[in-house]
């Protein structure tokens, strides 16, 4: 819900190989982990292709503050409203 006071939240989608007996679901297929939250204050900068269409976030976060992208393809964005097609 933080993307009510932000006016937008990304969350990065991790899979896991459903293998061992704590699964659901041990088929040794692959599933969804988590849809885990990235932080808004983590924001390095929007990523965009040269047709300028968002591909991604860069995000510095804890502990080590190294630059990571976490590809659009791979995550869930959303917004409160948009203008002119701002991500934030």
């Amino acid at each position: 819900m933080s993307f009510l006071i932000y006016g937008w939240s990304y969350h990065e989608i991790c899979y896991k190989r459903r293998l061992d007996n704590n699964s659901s679901f041990p088929d040794g297929l692959i599933g969804w982990e988590k849809l885990a939250i990235r932080s808004q204050d983590t924001l390095y900068r929007w990523e965009y292709d040269q047709k300028d269409t968002l591909t991604g976030m860069s995000q510095i976060a804890p502990p080590d503050y190294i630059v990571r992208t976490i590809p659009i393809e791979k995550a869930l964005h959303f917004v409160t409203k948009s203008k002119k097609r701002n991500p934030d």
